[in-house]
């Protein structure tokens, strides 16, 4: 696994939420409510973030699922099941984490952008995103940004 040092230090602290995107599977609308427990998968190279988030989620009852690279997120992806997917948008590069973004949503799967340069997500994205999730060094404060994308949306 690929590990690499990031700018915590100059991240803002913010989460922006994007207008939710109806998501349509066999069962009808993906929503908290209907799963209770979410698989989700972090698709992420910085080995610190992962870990974090993935004790966040689990902490909060989600089953979790781990990929270090776009192929991997992918091929997890295909197999089925993966509810919501947090991925770095700069994994290693910003096209990479945009290439998994992307991919989940054309199979129909939530998206939260987990990155530490928010001003450089590509706007056509951005809309489609559930939510962007700044990094942040202060883990409180991304547990908390973690919950409050993952809570469903009145409009749902």
């Amino acid at each position: 696994m690929k590990v690499h040092e990031t700018g915590h230090d100059k991240a803002n602290d913010r989460v922006t939420t994007h207008p939710p995107v109806e998501l349509h599977s066999p069962g009808g609308v993906i929503t908290l409510e209907s799963h209770g427990r979410l698989r989700v998968l972090v698709a992420d190279d910085i080995r610190d973030d992962v870990f974090f988030l993935m004790r966040t989620l689990r902490q909060r009852g989600h089953e979790t699922l781990f990929a270090d690279t776009p192929s991997a997120a992918k091929q997890l992806m295909m197999t089925g099941g993966v509810d919501v997917v947090i991925s770095d948008l700069r994994m290693p590069v910003l096209a990479m984490g945009h290439e998994v973004m992307m991919h989940a949503i054309e199979a129909g799967i939530r998206t939260i952008a987990h990155t530490g340069t928010p001003d450089e997500i590509d706007p056509d994205l951005a809309v489609r995103l559930h939510a962007v999730i700044e990094k942040t060094a202060d883990r409180a404060k991304l547990a908390t940004r973690l919950t409050e994308a993952l809570r469903p949306s009145q409009q749902e």
